[in-house]
């Protein structure tokens, strides 16, 4: 997008969410710039739009029905806030040291996306890691 374009936030973040769900990695790549940081509980920081669809591409190969449902979105400026709820099988790949068991992962949480420039800089991912490692057979 152009600098001084005026853009939808909230439109930008549902997009995102639509690429998520569909494992959509190259539609993801235009909304996210270069310098992208996500942070997310049980991995940490991902640096850079390369290993943020590589993290994204994993958490695929781990869980191959992986869906993800925005159920609701707010903004305030730049910050879009997305409360989400993702289900998926662990049957594939390991995943973040995990070894796949088969079982359902149900996990609510909410992203914190902060734009520049209508594409996403950083996002804040916040979600029970405790339920997810219990359901992943981590603990």
């Amino acid at each position: 997008m152009a600098e001084s374009e005026p853009c939808d936030l909230v439109a930008v973040a549902r997009l995102i969410v639509a690429a998520v769900c569909r494992h959509d990695l190259e539609a993801l790549r235009p909304l996210y710039r270069d310098d992208l940081v996500e942070d997310v509980p049980m991995v940490g920081r991902i640096e850079g739009v390369d290993r943020v669809l590589e993290y994204f591409a994993g958490m695929y190969r781990a869980m191959p029905d992986f869906s993800l449902t925005a159920a609701q979105l707010a903004s305030s400026g730049t910050t879009v806030f997305v409360r989400w709820r993702m289900t998926g099988t662990f049957n594939g790949a390991a995943w973040n040291g995990i070894e796949p068991n088969g079982a359902s992962i149900d996990l609510g949480g909410i992203d914190c996306m902060t734009f520049a420039n209508g594409r996403l800089q950083h996002n804040f991912v916040a979600y029970d890691s405790y339920t997810f490692a219990s359901q992943a057979g981590a603990i």
